[in-house]
């Protein structure tokens, strides 16, 4: 019996657990301590190890991270006897935790859970959609969700490999932002005290972040409190100088002088740019384009992903595709076509229309006349000097210069 049990792990082939339910859901939290649960009850995590493996495999959310990279993240250069059954044995460890949510792919493990069940790329989500809101209430209400996210530093407490450290670092890089954009939302609404109240807690961990400050500085001049408005900022200036040796932006330095001069002007609300038709019209047009959406969304979503390019014949419905995902971040249509058609007419429109050889010929000067133009005496005299020009008489020998309108 021990025999076919060593042969399926050699192959990867897993025997289900007992406690594998198809129906069971599995939230994963990293924007802090690592935490998961399954049906609502808190999963507990034995080991360094498994719960690292978990840490990268909700990085992914929902893509297949390969074998190699799984090693790698778990034992760096110091790799065991046999990578693969060890690999194995500390998958089988955390299936028995998670359930049938950690799914065995091809070439590699996939841990089957929704984006939003990962509170990073629930965060992203709302962040995306708060900035997007041309309503600041509800700018405010999405992107104070995606703040109250946060527990800590992302993938705080554990042993990381080289890319998921990168990734935490990314991610604590958009805390603050994030907390900016709540703050301005607020501003845009007319709670500035609230504002100003989000902002300074902010600055305390990230002093030298001038976008923040900014906002505290304003939010502080709206809500009527000059003289604290005027200390954040000198307080800013001081540690930027101490720090750097730099001065504040000239942005920064303008919003000083309306502060001093109570010319403070509210932020202007965010306007989206006008798209040709409706989200329900483009959703409608494309109906029956269910995969392709689909496709485009999780290339979209990929971080790994620089590019995506939609090509086709004309009137396929390029378009009508990429209006139906008016709206999601990182989107950005560009008409390569239109844009090409747009420089070669530009360019026949503005081209002179050909001059006959014989008028260039006729008004092009003469070699000998050229030369002429530059011999002393030709043009001007001393005696009949020109008004009109500079032309040299030193020496008694007349130079004609080039301004001298006999030329």
């Amino acid at each position: 019996m021990t025999r076919p049990e060593r042969v399926g792990i050699i192959l990867g082939v897993e025997p289900r657990t007992a406690t594998a339910t198809s129906g069971s859901r599995v939230q994963v939290r990293v924007l802090g301590a690592l935490e998961a649960d399954r049906d609502g009850s808190t999963l507990r995590l034995a080991g360094g190890r498994q719960r690292t493996l978990l840490a990268v495999l909700a990085a992914a959310a929902g893509r297949v991270v390969t074998a190699e990279a799984l090693t790698d993240a778990l034992w760096g250069d110091e790799l065991p006897a046999d990578p693969p059954a060890a690999l194995f044995n500390q998958v089988s460890r955390l299936r028995r935790v998670l359930g049938a949510a950690l799914r065995t792919e091809p070439g590699g493990y996939r841990l089957d859970v929704a984006p939003d069940d990962v509170d990073a790329h629930a965060f992203e989500r709302l962040l995306a959609a708060g900035r997007a809101a041309a309503d600041a209430a509800e700018a405010v209400a999405l992107l104070e969700r995606a703040v109250t996210l946060w527990r800590g530093p992302a993938y705080d407490g554990l042993n990381v490999a080289d890319r998921l450290r990168a990734e935490a670092v990314r991610l604590d890089d958009q805390r603050p932002a994030a907390v900016e954009a709540l703050a301005w939302a607020l501003l845009r609404s007319g709670r500035a005290d609230e504002a100003a109240a989000v902002a300074r807690a902010a600055v305390v961990d990230e002093p030298l972040r001038e976008g923040l400050v900014g906002v505290l500085v304003r939010a502080l001049a709206l809500a009527g409190r000059q003289v604290e408005a005027l200390h954040a900022y000198e307080s800013y200036r001081r540690a930027l100088a101490g720090d750097t040796g730099l001065e504040p932006s000239a942005a920064l330095r303008r919003l000083q002088v309306e502060v001093l001069r109570g010319e403070v002007a509210d932020p202007q609300p965010v306007r989206r740019a006008r798209r040709t038709r409706s989200m329900r019209q483009a959703t409608q047009a494309a109906m029956g384009r269910d995969a392709e959406l689909a496709e485009l969304r999780r290339r979209i979503a990929d971080p790994d992903t620089a590019v995506v390019f939609v090509t086709g014949p004309a009137g396929i419905g390029k378009s009508t595709l990429l209006d139906a995902l008016a709206g999601v971040e990182r989107v950005v249509r560009l008409d390569v076509t239109s844009s090409r058609r747009r420089r070669r007419s530009s360019r026949r429109s503005t081209r002179p229309s050909p001059t006959p050889a014989s008028e260039i010929r006729a008004l092009r000067p003469s070699r000998a006349s050229r030369r002429a133009s530059t011999t002393p005496g030709l043009s001007c005299s001393p005696s009949t000097p020109q008004t009109s020009c500079r032309c040299s008489t030193a020496g008694g020998a007349p130079t004609c210069c080039r301004r001298c309108p006999r030329r």
